[in-house]
């Protein structure tokens, strides 16, 4: 038997997923320094409901994705923002839940955990994008799920932040375990979870998500200030909250309603 090979293997099954651990960088001669988060600063919820606000067109009756775009998205966009403007912007509120109920069937089947919506939560599955209908340029667009299932679901994050929510009340243990398993992913900066370190970004929303189970379950969430305070950088002039940050904490895209309304949930305990 090979012994130095077998200790190789070994240490490698002892080492966690093959993607764990922080991404090699290419040093620069210009680099900058990375971005610190500010654990005293506040993002702005009154901002964020504006922003919402801003991205509904009466033409269609739903918000639109992001500034400019000309998709709309019934999940999960619409359907969140219909429940997170529902106590500050009620009338508008009511607009959005009028346009869903043209599209009773679209979709769904997960984001519903968060408002203990759903019986038998589908977070183990893939999801499709599908277009519903269309109004001149403008399209009407879904999420729905899949009966594939999702690849080693536990080595993201925002599934396992979803999954401890789901299961708080039927099985706690398991849920605590599932939260626990998604916070030990947080790296200084954000979760460095499957997705982000391929991608080589982090995920705003999943910042929202982390907030929410831990005020869901009732838990201790160790780096609350430090998420709060990338949250604020994450809040760009419009009021929303840019969907992605880089290694070195610098936004990246534009916001978006779905991070936003995520992250609204988070801030203010799933209201």
């Amino acid at each position: 038997m090979n012994l130095p090979l077998l200790a190789a293997v070994c240490l490698a099954w002892s080492a966690g997923p093959s993607w764990a651990g922080p991404a090699p960088r290419t040093a620069t001669a210009d680099a900058k320094p990375p971005v610190q988060a500010d654990p005293g600063a506040e993002p702005s919820a009154g901002a964020a409901l504006g922003y919402l606000e801003g991205m509904f067109d009466p033409g269609v009756g739903l918000l639109r994705q992001l500034k400019g775009s000309n998709d709309y998205w019934l999940f999960q966009d619409n359907y969140l923002a219909a429940r997170v403007l529902a106590a500050d912007r009620p009338k508008l509120a009511e607009k959005i839940r009028t346009a869903l109920a043209r599209h009773p069937a679209a979709g769904g089947g997960r984001i519903e955990i968060v408002f203990d919506e759903i019986d038998k939560p589908m977070i183990f599955r893939e999801s499709e994008l599908v277009t519903v209908s269309k109004i001149g340029e403008k399209r009407v667009r879904t999420e729905r799920l899949t009966d594939r299932k999702v690849d080693r679901w536990e080595e993201n994050a925002d599934l396992l932040f979803l999954a401890a929510i789901a299961r708080r009340k039927t099985a706690p243990a398991t849920a605590l375990a599932h939260y626990r398993k998604a916070v030990m992913m947080w790296d200084g900066q954000g979760f460095l979870d499957k997705e982000s370190f391929h991608t080589q970004l982090y995920s705003t929303r999943k910042l929202g998500l982390a907030l929410l189970a831990a005020r869901k379950l009732g838990e201790k969430l160790p780096q609350r200030r430090q998420i709060i305070g990338r949250l604020a950088l994450q809040q760009d002039s419009s009021g929303g909250f840019v969907a992605d940050y880089d290694r070195d904490g610098r936004p990246v895209g534009v916001p978006t309603v779905e991070t936003t309304c995520l992250v609204l949930l988070g801030l203010r305990g799933g209201r």
